[in-house]
């Protein structure tokens, strides 16, 4: 049987494709889908669905390329298992469809949060093998600082400018890795390293940079963890990886103007240790 063109993986996705270790199970079909007659628990406004099932089970909803409803994604309580079903119509035949925008995000990030990672709202750089991430709310400074970064230090790699990862490394410690899910920067590297330093940013007149309270800094990065507000146990796995995110990894506010001296500023924080 000739693989469905539609799960095949785009240029743009191959580079983060797992050579082995799968820890999400999904088995594909195509067939005609029904639906609940309940309302959804979420929806998102156009892109995505779910529905909380008996058992603890998620059953999602993601528009196709058309705009119908003819992906829906079915997983067990622990988000381990699963089943994706797509209806028999047309748009099967695209190569990569089955993962257009935004399901494969969505399957990656509520497995991961469940499993005790995340995906975050922030721009990440790597200078050697250490990570600083720089996030904030839309317009914080984001995508401006990771420019600023590939233009003034060689050798500084942006992994990402939009969405990173952040989950526990086999040593125990914080990692932060690249996403294919870009901002207006279009930076995604499906490297990582060592998560030195999270730092807040807000654009100023003036750079200054000062420790953030590691007290205060789990509520303000949970809401830009990106978490499933339909799911508890999602979202209680969320803001207990944000507590022991930022009890471990030093936590900083940046007021930085947009220009190079900034960079000069935040370099520092590839050398912070982690919090004991």
């Amino acid at each position: 049987m000739r693989p469905l063109p539609a799960l095949a993986l785009t240029d743009a996705l191959r580079p983060w494709r797992a050579g082995a270790g799968a820890t999400l199970d999904v088995t594909v079909e195509t067939a005609a889908l029904t639906w609940p007659d309940e309302p959804p628990a979420f929806d998102s406004g156009g892109l995505w669905r779910a529905w909380v099932r008996p058992g603890g089970r998620l059953l999602y909803s993601f528009a196709a390329p058309d705009g119908s409803d003819a992906r829906q994604l079915e997983v067990d309580a622990r988000f381990e298992r699963g089943t994706l079903r797509l209806a028999p119509v047309r748009w099967l035949q695209r190569p990569g469809s089955a993962w257009f925008h935004p399901a494969l995000e969505v399957m990656v990030h509520h497995h991961l949060v469940r499993h005790g990672g995340l995906i975050v709202h922030a721009s990440a750089v790597r200078v050697g093998r250490r990570v600083v991430l720089f996030t904030g709310h839309s317009g914080a400074g984001k995508t401006t600082l990771a420019r600023l970064f590939a233009r003034h230090v060689p050798g500084a790699e942006v992994l990402a400018d939009d969405r990173v990862v952040v989950r526990r490394g086999p040593s125990g410690e914080f990692e932060a890795w690249g996403t294919p899910w870009t901002g207006q920067g279009h930076f995604g590297s499906p490297r990582g390293g060592a998560l030195r330093a999270i730092v807040f940013l807000e654009q100023a007149a003036e750079n200054a940079l000062v420790p953030y309270p590691a007290k205060d800094a789990g509520l303000r990065i949970y809401p830009l963890a990106l978490a499933a507000p339909f799911d508890a146990k999602a979202v209680a796995a969320a803001l207990a990886t944000c507590d022991r995110l930022v009890r471990r990894v030093p936590t900083w506010h940046f007021r930085f103007r947009k220009d190079a001296a900034a960079v000069a500023a935040a370099l520092a924080l590839f050398k912070a240790r982690q919090r004991s």
